[in-house]
């Protein structure tokens, strides 16, 4: 289920309240590590 861009974001529990685009960049980051412990 998408948000809408109006409604803010909650706080992340560890780095307070980011803008969509720093989570977007965590999200990425996060997942790219994961994908490269395995080797993908």
């Amino acid at each position: 289920m998408q948000r809408p861009a109006s409604q803010p974001l909650a706080p992340h529990p560890g780095y307070g309240p980011l803008s969509r685009t720093q989570y977007g960049r965590f999200i990425y980051l996060h997942l790219d590590h994961h994908l490269r412990q395995f080797g993908l």
